[in-house]
């Protein structure tokens, strides 16, 4: 059901972002010891520049939820023709406020996002992955931290008690993305429609894996090794 999740993603994504920028982590904490307004970093997410690696289903609807904030979009994705643009990943890491990490785990994509990607990064941007850890890896994420990038991760290698130690000052959520009650509700119906059409007709439409041209190719280099 591959299209009962992707708003419920998109979501997701919009939400560390602000929590990123208005500094509501610390303001959290700030509340909870009595402090009112110490030392905050926050900012306005309008109007600034956000880079979309990634324009499928989840990057798509991120795309519309953006317009909102009257923001300049890059997007970066090597199969989808875009009307507007399709900007370079290193003038996207150079020049964006706000990165998002939409892809799928292909040969191409793993560790896709290198040390010297982060190194283009303003202090203080903010990268958000809600794809895959194999796009980025632990040491790249740290090397973003030390690097005063504010990380958001939905995702991760190991999902385990210790990521708050690992990945200190990020702002880590439990692999959520598909995780809301219309998501679930959506991904139920859709299966029943999928069995439906396939108890009654002998076929199957709009299922993983899709004929894209990206999934294609990565079948090709998987039977090539």
């Amino acid at each position: 059901t591959p299209d009962a999740n992707a708003l419920s993603a998109a979501e997701l994504t919009l939400t560390p972002a602000l929590v990123a920028l208005k500094d509501i982590k610390k303001a959290f904490l700030n509340t909870e010891q009595g402090k009112w307004r110490k030392n905050l970093n926050s900012e306005e997410l309008s109007k600034k520049i956000w880079g979309i690696i990634g324009f499928g289903r989840v990057g798509f609807r991120l795309y519309t939820l953006l317009n909102v904030f009257q923001m300049r979009i890059l997007i970066y994705d090597p199969y989808v023709k875009h009307p507007t643009n399709n900007t370079p990943l290193e003038q996207i890491f150079s020049q964006s406020d706000v990165i998002s990490l939409h892809v799928p785990s292909t040969k191409k994509t793993q560790n896709m996002v290198t040390e010297d990607l982060i190194s283009k990064m303003r202090k203080h941007s903010v990268l958000i992955n809600m794809s895959r850890a194999s796009v980025i890896s632990e040491d790249v994420i740290v090397k973003a931290l030390d690097n005063e990038i504010r990380v958001c991760l939905d995702v991760f290698k190991t999902e385990s008690s210790s990521l708050s130690d690992k990945f200190k000052d990020a702002i880590l959520t439990p692999h959520i993305g598909g995780f809301t009650k219309e998501a679930q509700r959506r991904a139920s119906e859709d299966a029943v429609k999928i069995i439906r059409q396939f108890v009654l007709d002998k076929k199957i439409d709009n299922i993983l894996p899709p004929k894209l041209a990206w999934y294609q190719e990565d079948k090709l280099d998987i039977s090539r090794n």
